[in-house]
């Protein structure tokens, strides 16, 4: 009987936990070797879209060490549709605020910031859409940053 009860706690807890983690179209992850984005380094993600009725809010989630040397991130974001063709625009990452307190959720040694890019996007083609970050400080090796996600979230509105 208490195996029995051990395992319907274990289950429950593990439902628990996997149903309060948010669930994304598309995920993809890249750890920067060293803690570090070279000036030259691009990172990219391939977004294959099947529906362009369905909106998305589209996620940067950003590790960074308490050590960056800067307040924010001054990052270059370009769009190559299926077409092939291409819209950028430069996008500017607060890390903290003008006190420098940091922004996101912080260990002693790292913190964890997630950036909203847009709410409610729609992609106008279907096919492979790659979105392509690349690092705008002028400075060649950034220091500070380890991993940087790219995530879309279904919304429930379609257009």
């Amino acid at each position: 009987m208490k195996i029995i009860q051990i395992l319907f706690t274990a289950s429950l807890f593990f439902l628990c936990c996997t149903a309060c983690q948010e669930s994304f179209f598309y995920e993809e992850t890249i750890q920067l070797s060293e803690e570090n984005w070279n000036y030259q380094d691009s990172l990219q993600f391939t977004v294959n879209i099947q529906d362009t009725t369905q909106r998305y809010d589209l996620y940067l989630d950003i590790v960074h060490t308490t050590d960056y040397p800067f307040q924010n991130l001054y990052t270059k974001v370009t769009t190559k549709y299926p077409s092939k063709k291409r819209i950028g625009r430069q996008v500017n990452i607060d890390f903290a605020d003008p006190t420098g307190k940091w922004y996101g959720n912080c260990s002693s040694q790292s913190c964890n910031l997630r950036v909203v890019l847009q709410q409610n996007a729609f992609f106008n083609e279907l096919g492979a859409h790659t979105i392509t970050f690349e690092q705008f400080t002028r400075t060649e090796k950034l220091k500070g940053i380890s991993v940087v996600s790219f995530k879309l979230k279904a919304v429930d509105d379609a257009r």
